[in-house]
């Protein structure tokens, strides 16, 4: 965990520090206050209910392991997203299995083998937008774009491999604990016992397929998630003034741009980067824009980088805030120590699972 904290501070600073560079401060406060806010309120409305969709989709990952209540899935899923806003190298995936492991008496690995699965649902979705808006789009063959599509090529190799790895670890268990044995053997014999158990329960919540009727449903909450988020980012380029219809004395900017927004900066925040992804998700979005605006290099940089930090704060403040929320009302505590976390529920209250 501190090798990939401190790979992420040094990318974050090389990013920032770029940034800095580059920016021209009197464009990007010319556009800050040349925004209208009031464009930013009922976005953060599609933030919040991003929040319950994604609890009602990981419900029907975690059938397997047992009948979970809707408010328990919901609140580890905002403490989990708010603890990837302050804490690094993403342990927030951690902290939510833990969240509802510690409330439920289900395992831990099996629950974030869940969440596993449903970054996988995210990723694939989110390329099969990428691609259908490059599809029909005239700006698919810019060079900003190009990149795009390569950066998207390499994810697609790296989700498809990673996918094929959890199939074959589910479906052939054993066999794949072997050769991972095989490959752990220079580790000692106590840390791999303890390696092959994590991973064993691991297993037990890879379902990557549960059911037709589950399987449709978690790909028409992940398709509507999306599609939600995407199209409400609009709001937030509306503050800046921009518009779907070229008029007059209007600042066009087509509905497309805020999906190849959405699916860049995905993609940029699995690059490894601070809490709350700083740097590479301001990158992310000046890439993405660099697609669309057809601006001066100063006032592009600065007007990007203005919509950069507010898309940035309105997803990064209502989370953090609703998921320090949760943590005091579902009575945990959590704290890092020497990489590991540790969360210390008040009064457990076990449903049916696997204990752990």
């Amino acid at each position: 965990m501190k090798k990939k904290a401190i790979i992420g501070s040094i990318i974050t600073l090389a990013i920032l520090l770029w940034l800095l560079v580059k920016v021209d401060y009197g464009q990007l406060w010319a556009a800050l206050r040349r925004a209208n806010y009031w464009y930013v309120l009922p976005y953060l409305v599609f933030v919040w209910f991003s929040m319950p969709l994604r609890a009602w989709r990981w419900q029907l990952l975690l059938k397997p392991l047992g009948r979970v209540p809707f408010w328990r899935s919901y609140a580890s899923t905002m403490i989990g997203f708010m603890a990837n806003n302050v804490l690094p190298a993403r342990l927030g995936e951690v902290v939510r299995a833990y969240s509802l492991g510690a409330r439920t008496g289900i395992s831990r690995s099996a629950l974030f083998g869940t969440i596993i699965v449903e970054r996988i649902y995210d990723s694939l979705t989110l390329l099969v937008i990428l691609w259908v808006v490059f599809l029909f789009s005239k700006a698919a063959n810019s060079t900003e774009a190009a990149a795009i599509k390569s950066f998207g090529y390499i994810f697609l190799a790296a989700t498809v491999i990673l996918l094929l790895f959890l199939i074959f670890l589910q479906r052939k268990t054993e066999a794949t604990l072997y050769w991972l044995g095989r490959l752990m053997r220079w580790l000692p014999g106590g840390i791999r016992t303890r390696g092959r158990e994590v991973i064993e329960k691991f297993a037990r919540g890879l379902t990557i397929a549960p059911g037709v009727s589950a399987t449709l449903g978690i790909i028409f909450y992940s398709i509507l998630l999306w599609v939600m988020m995407a199209a409400s980012s609009y709001l937030i380029f509306s503050a800046f003034g921009y518009s779907l219809s070229p008029v007059s004395g209007s600042r066009y900017l087509p509905m497309e741009a805020t999906f190849v927004v959405l699916v860049v900066v995905s993609l940029a925040i699995t690059v490894p980067s601070t809490p709350g992804y700083f740097g590479v998700f301001h990158a992310g979005v000046v890439l993405a824009l660099k697609v669309y605006l057809n601006l001066p290099p100063k006032q592009f940089l600065g007007e990007a980088a203005a919509i950069a930090i507010v898309l940035h704060a309105a997803q990064y403040v209502p989370i953090t805030l609703l998921g320090v929320y949760h943590l005091k009302t579902e009575h945990l505590k959590f704290r890092t120590t020497g990489g590991k976390i540790d969360i210390e529920p008040e009064q457990p209250e076990p449903v049916s699972g696997e204990s752990h």
